[in-house]
């Protein structure tokens, strides 16, 4: 028996509604593919992670056929994975918060998942570049409850698959509200936040 067969019969012993909900979900099967190809994690961890992943599709409304609602009505989306822009050979997903016209939480987030699950189908690992260009300090407070939403969503289902989030040209005081803010967005996830220029970016792309 190998490591995702003895996963699985883990996870249907302890519980056999997660399990089903397994078979048929290939996003699901991809993610226990991936965590079984990594050392020093054991079955009870994979089995939270899937539980989490579980949560969140059924909060945010998400199947395996699942096409996002605003992008059906073509509302302009803040949130984009780019196939073709990789840093250290992993993709990213743009967040331009300053150009959205929905922010609210439910699309908000409903459509990040979409995007990262577009990006990791065919990719371990991947980045988040979040630019600051025309957010607003104003809009930074209204948007809190929704950044510490993507947060959370972040640490519980993609924390081992998210490698960096790049912070393009934060103003002066990005930096001493994250430190205050620390713990509503993990210091897990605020570990991986780095500051760069908007030139350093460019360089940095493959």
């Amino acid at each position: 028996m190998n490591q995702k067969e003895r996963c699985l019969k883990f996870i249907k012993d302890k519980n056999i509604e997660v399990y089903n909900n397994i078979i048929n979900d290939d996003y699901i099967t991809n993610e226990i593919n991936y965590q079984c190809s990594k050392r020093h994690i054991n079955n009870e961890t994979i089995y939270k992670l899937i539980t989490n992943i579980i949560a969140y599709k059924n909060l945010y409304k998400i199947n395996n056929n699942t096409e996002c609602i605003l992008c059906k009505v073509k509302k302009q989306h803040s949130i984009t994975y780019i196939p073709n822009q990789m840093i250290k050979n992993n993709p990213l997903i743009h967040l331009s918060p300053g150009k959205a016209i929905d922010n609210s939480c439910f699309f908000v987030c409903h459509h990040f998942i979409l995007e990262i699950n577009k990006c990791i189908r065919n990719n371990n690992k991947f980045n988040i570049v979040f630019d600051f260009d025309m957010y607003s300090f104003s809009r930074m407070l209204f948007d809190t409850e929704l950044a510490f939403k993507l947060s959370t969503i972040l640490k519980d289902i993609y924390y081992s698959r998210l490698e960096t989030i790049y912070l393009i040209d934060a103003p002066f005081y990005i930096k001493p509200l994250l430190q205050m803010m620390k713990n509503m967005f993990s210091d897990t996830i605020y570990k991986k936040m780095k500051h760069i220029t908007r030139q350093e970016y460019i360089e940095l792309l493959d």
